[in-house]
């Protein structure tokens, strides 16, 4: 026996040098890049400088009280949770009704999750190309498709239109539900098929075990998507950015579009850093409600 135990002390511990010496590339790559990057916006925060970083100027918390009294800031971070609550939304009602469907083995269902998932796996930056092109006012597939049935196209100025801009803001995140749509696939595959079987045998329709049973057993799935999709909101510059560039008149400004801007004009870096600073401790507080929310669910 005690030969047996340090047999299994002598396997773990070169386990724990093989895993030390694999993972310290990650952690040097993570320390430089990512820590460092953290601590240079933060402390650039409170200094003016452009983008040439030269003589930089203190001015301890101006920075800030500029931020926090401009109120297209704040219209950015509530177009971000906007935009998170149509991504949360279609996900835990579109994605769960079409993944319980798919899961019937409907005809062409795997056509189905193909045209629903692609886009989710595909860069962001192409699925907004090519929803802008679809969106055209005279050239658009859209419009032109709406003519085919007859329709007056002449209002629909779908990118340049407050009211409509939304609208087409909420298409592409409506349908990049590729991802909610692998979560809810993935719990209704853990499911027991007799818990149905008992259902059905009750007497139960699809509906009545949509809403009682399934929905109710995949609580996980709801967590995850509904905190991902927030902390996801953050990281849509690109689809924002190239369907309307955030118009008309900063009608979709999101935060990421909102510290560009700033960006690209290079001499108000410091300002573009206390931005980045307040939306950076906003992610963070979300992860940490995800983390929060996960380890509940795990306990």
């Amino acid at each position: 026996m005690l030969e047996r135990n340090q047999l299994k002390r002598k396997l773990y511990g070169n386990n724990s040098l093989s895993a030390i010496i694999f993972m310290l590339p990650l952690v040097l790559i993570i320390s430089v890049f990512l820590l460092f990057s953290i601590f240079f916006i933060i402390k650039n925060g409170f200094f003016k400088l452009d983008l040439s970083f030269a003589n930089p100027e203190f001015v301890g918390l101006r920075n800030y009280r500029i931020l926090l009294t401009d109120t297209l800031f704040y219209r950015s971070i509530i177009n971000n949770l906007i935009f998170s609550s149509v991504v949360v939304i279609s996900g835990i009602t579109l994605g769960f009704l079409l993944a319980v469907l798919l899961s019937l083995n409907i005809r062409f269902s795997k056509v189905i999750f193909a045209i629903v998932f692609i886009p989710a796996i595909l860069p962001r930056a192409l699925v907004a190309t090519v929803f802008r092109q679809m969106f055209e006012y005279h050239t658009g597939t859209l419009n032109g498709f709406l003519a085919v049935l007859g329709m007056n196209t002449e209002s629909l100025i779908w990118l340049t239109n407050p009211s409509l801009a939304y609208l087409s803001v909420f298409s592409v995140f409506i349908y990049m539900i590729g991802i909610p749509l692998l979560y809810y696939n993935a719990d209704l595959a853990s499911i027991s098929p007799s818990i149905l079987e008992s259902a059905r045998i009750d007497g139960a329709g699809l509906f009545t075990m949509m809403i009682k049973i399934i929905y109710p057993l995949v609580t996980g799935s709801h967590k995850t998507i509904i905190i991902s999709s927030i902390l996801a909101s953050f990281r849509m510059f690109e689809v924002i950015f190239l369907l309307t560039q955030s118009g008309p008149g900063f009608t979709t400004e999101i935060t990421g579009t909102y510290i560009y801007k700033f960006t690209r004009q290079g001499i108000h870096i410091g300002y573009v850093c206390a931005a980045s600073t307040v939306v950076l401790s906003i992610a963070l507080l979300l992860a940490i409600v995800q983390t929060t929310v996960l380890y509940r669910k795990k306990s």
